[in-house]
């Protein structure tokens, strides 16, 4: 018992360290951060029951094509779907337009999407969650930052379609390397910080600008 209520701590930490951040920044206000965060969060809810019910249909599948399966399919496609259909219906509700307000609500989304899934896996080793709060929660966090950036510079026909696809296929590769559970799962911590780098140069470059051009 006492290692599960440290689990959740560990689980919740990280979230807590990006709500306080985006709150220092002023970049949205705390209930604004709050909102999406609690939106993502109920997310998780019906991907892991679609995810759930995708492994039973395909238990009778093995080899490299249920690791494929697996990782782009019931994890990467779902999850990033139920995190794309939210970032949208935020963006909708709130209309925004603006890179800082949509990168910094889409990363909300992503923490929220992030912890709880972290919590489900609280009742396993500590050192798996340890192991999570380093790869998984900063994964969920960009590749949802990724889509909040497209979903506001792509053009109306196709908004976040690309940062969709980009969410995607990071987390599937992410996904696939750390299955393998051979010398190419290491391949998986460069592709995070590679992703990490990416969302950095993508709200400095054009938030920098954006937050110029409305001051």
């Amino acid at each position: 018992m006492e290692n599960l209520l440290i689990n959740i701590l560990l689980s919740v930490l990280l979230g807590i360290i990006i709500f306080i951040i985006l709150l220092r920044k002023k970049v949205l206000k705390a209930e604004e951060i709050l909102i999406p965060m609690i939106a993502g969060l109920c997310a998780v809810f019906p991907a892991s029951l679609i995810g759930f019910g995708m492994s039973i249909q395909t238990i009778s599948i093995t080899g490299l094509f249920k690791t494929f399966i697996n990782a782009f399919i019931i994890a990467s496609f779902i999850e990033e779907t139920a995190k794309f259909l939210v970032i949208k219906i935020l963006f909708y509700i709130k209309k925004i337009d603006n890179l800082r307000d949509g990168i910094a609500t889409a990363i909300a989304v992503g923490t929220g999407f992030a912890c709880l899934e972290n919590i489900m896996y609280s009742f396993d080793y500590s050192i798996i969650v340890m192991f999570r709060i380093f790869t998984a929660i900063p994964l969920h966090i960009i590749t949802a930052g990724i889509i909040g950036y497209f979903c506001v510079k792509s053009n109306p026909s196709n908004r976040g379609i690309r940062g969709f696809g980009e969410a995607f296929l990071i987390h599937g590769f992410y996904n696939l390397f750390i299955s393998l559970r051979s010398f190419i799962s290491f391949f998986a911590m460069p592709l995070l910080l590679w992703a990490g780098y990416r969302l950095y140069k993508l709200s400095k470059n054009d938030g920098l600008k954006n937050s110029t051009d409305t001051d």
